[in-house]
Formats: structure tokens, sequence, C-alpha cells
């Protein structure tokens, strides 16, 4: 049998790397199914959302535990980081709130020139959201009981 085959330049993969180093990606956590049955026009609905320039700043996704949401949420995570649609993209892990403090406040690693003090961390959510209010960016907020408990990571900017 004949198998097809990409090769990617050295060129390509340099600049790919380059790419993914300047997006600030915190990866996600969950392995990755890259085959759904039956999700093709929920995929193709969000994928066109979060593509484009659509004027809704928040998309929530939601149902019963194990139904596979956080499997969606990464394949267009990683899809969406693929495409380069978002200048930044971070993928949190909200568990519990000092989980979720955590992963925000690890935003900063991330960004030259963000000082945040880790023992001052409602004000450091606060420069690090300030922050991100300004850029394309995708926030994935994983395991999520509420989505009134994020209000203070949002960007407040309409």
């Amino acid at each position: 049998a004949h198998i097809a085959e990409t090769v990617i330049g050295e060129e390509e993969k340099e600049e790919k790397e380059r790419y993914l180093k300047t997006m600030k990606i915190i990866p996600a956590q969950c392995g990755l199914i890259t085959f759904f049955v039956g999700r093709e026009r929920t995929i193709e609905r969000l994928s066109g959302a979060l593509r484009g320039d659509s004027s809704k700043r928040m998309h929530l996704l939601y149902g019963p535990g194990g139904i596979g949401k956080s499997q969606l949420a990464a394949y267009l995570f990683n899809s969406l980081i693929e495409t380069r649609a978002y200048s930044h993209a971070y993928w949190l892990n909200c568990q519990t709130t000092e989980v979720l403090h955590a992963d925000y406040l690890r935003i900063a690693e991330r960004i030259p020139d963000l000082f945040v003090d880790r023992r001052k961390v409602k004000s450091s959510i606060q420069k690090i959201r300030e922050y991100i209010e300004n850029e394309r960016c995708l926030l994935v907020f994983d395991d999520a009981s509420n989505s009134r408990e994020l209000s203070s990571f949002l960007p407040r900017k309409q």
C-alpha cells in the first residue's frame, strides 16, 4: 500500500516554531481526539464563530459532564492555533479556584514586560486581564461550573 507523506522543509519548520513561541500558549491538559461522530455541525458552527470577526466576544460551551465538551474545546483550541486566528491562546483549568489562579498567573510568565507579584493575586489578575483586553486572545476556561465565577478573569472591553 502506498502511504502519502507530507514533509515540512527546515525553513517551514523553523517558521512554525517561531510562530508557536509567539503564541504564548498554555497547552491543553487533556488528550486530543481528532475525529468526532455527529458533531460536524457543532464544530463547523463554533469554528466559524471563533475564526470570524464576530461581534460576540464570549462563547459558552456547556452541558452535562462526560459528553465531550473538553475534547471538543481542545480540538477547536488546537485548530485555531494552527490557523493563527489569535495572537494569544490560553487553556485555563477551573477545577478549583487555586488551580485557576495559578493557570491565570502563568499567563504573565509568557508576556514579556508584564511583571506581576504572585503574592498579590487580585491585582495580578487585574493586570493580566487589562493586558489581554487589547489583544485578539482565545481563553478556554475548562471545567468551570459557573460562568459568573469567571467574571474577574474576563476582559471588560466590548
